[in-house]
């Protein structure tokens, strides 16, 4: 064997252990041992990398193939809430359709020339012409009155009309054509993110339905001086890539806290639900994995394709979700990639079973 070929070997068994690594990081509180989180985080790499590996070994002819496809084989439900080619229903046919988006303040809707009411009139369009029951935004802390006369504008029809409900002095937003039984909100200290949910009446069987938008990296921004400045030979790169690590740390932690407040509350609800919204963290996350547990997930089980819904700087990252009870199910959920936002929304078409 050629010293190329050891170092190759060599440098598999390192990207296997990684791999390892990520897969428990769901289960790894980032408050006892944050450094763990990261290997979640960077799971899309390893997969990307473990793929290499299996090509060249099977090029070479060479047995060790084995050892990445049988570490992608211990971590395939991972892998699936990635990239996914779920076995789709022959029809469209839903009793309802639930939407998530972070809108990023509809700052995407504005066209030069335009004023701020018809970016709003735009953006509120937008949304209708998905023709969803219940949406759930994030980032859009816009005035309840300002609400009402788009909704009014857009929707002529008061019948057809959403009800509404967003907690005051935060982004989270609910929009639904059911009738509305019970609200609330659960507050966060300290942190400008939050959690709103609606009790709604879906054909005589209560739903809640939780809107998330758990603690931002705050990365994005040096990830885009990265990409555009960096260079990866100065000094001053490393400082960047080591302040975008290090807010990760304290975010993933604060993170950490939120999703046990929300699942304290999950816990007591008794009626089915469906959570959804911006987590700001991957599905080999903690965060994730607290909400998500005995949940479905619904791209996982019927979305098809690369499940990426953020935009930005930082590739391969699936951050916003549709959760539900296993008493509801999904014939379809996809991902509409406009460049409106960071984010791009996330559509289901659920049934109550």
């Amino acid at each position: 064997m050629s010293s190329l070929e050891k170092i190759i070997r060599w440098g598999n068994v390192i990207v296997i252990v990684l791999t390892l690594l990520s897969y428990l990081s769901p289960y790894v509180d980032p408050n006892s041992f944050w450094v763990i989180s990261i290997f979640g985080l960077l799971f899309p790499v390893f997969l990307i990398i473990n793929l290499l590996f299996i090509l060249h070994w099977l090029g070479r002819k060479k047995w060790y193939f084995l050892f990445s496809t049988g570490c992608l084989v211990l971590g395939w439900s991972f892998i699936t809430k990635n990239i996914n080619y779920a076995r789709l229903s022959s029809t469209d046919e839903a009793t309802f359709k639930v939407m998530t988006y972070n809108s990023l303040n509809a700052t995407g809707f504005y066209e030069k020339g335009t004023k701020y009411e018809e970016r709003l009139g735009n953006f509120f369009r937008y949304v209708k012409s998905h023709d969803p029951s219940i949406v759930c935004l994030q980032e859009f802390g816009i005035p309840a009155k300002q609400i009402e006369t788009f909704l009014a504008q857009v929707y002529p029809n008061e019948k057809e009309r959403p009800r509404y409900y967003g907690a005051k002095g935060s982004s989270p937003l609910i929009l639904t054509t059911f009738p509305i039984v019970d609200k609330g909100t659960l507050a966060f200290e300290n942190a400008t993110n939050g959690c709103i949910y609606l009790d709604v009446d879906i054909h005589g069987e209560i739903v809640r339905v939780y809107n998330v938008h758990l603690k931002s990296n705050t990365i994005t921004n040096i990830a885009d001086k990265v990409k555009e400045e960096g260079d990866f030979r100065s000094k001053e790169t490393w400082q960047k890539v080591s302040q975008m690590f290090a807010g990760y740390k304290t975010n993933a932690q604060v993170r950490a806290e939120q999703v046990q407040e929300i699942r304290n509350h999950m816990e007591q609800c008794p009626h089915p639900i469906i959570v959804s919204g911006d987590f700001n963290d991957v599905p080999q996350s903690f965060a994730y994995q607290t909400i998500a547990q005995g949940l479905k997930d619904h791209f996982q089980e019927s979305g098809r394709g690369i499940g990426t819904t953020f935009g930005g700087s930082i590739p391969f990252l699936r951050i916003d979700y549709i959760l539900s009870s296993p008493t509801i199910a999904s014939s379809k959920t996809y991902i509409v990639r406009d460049d409106y936002s960071d984010h791009f929304p996330v559509i289901s078409l659920l049934n109550l079973e």
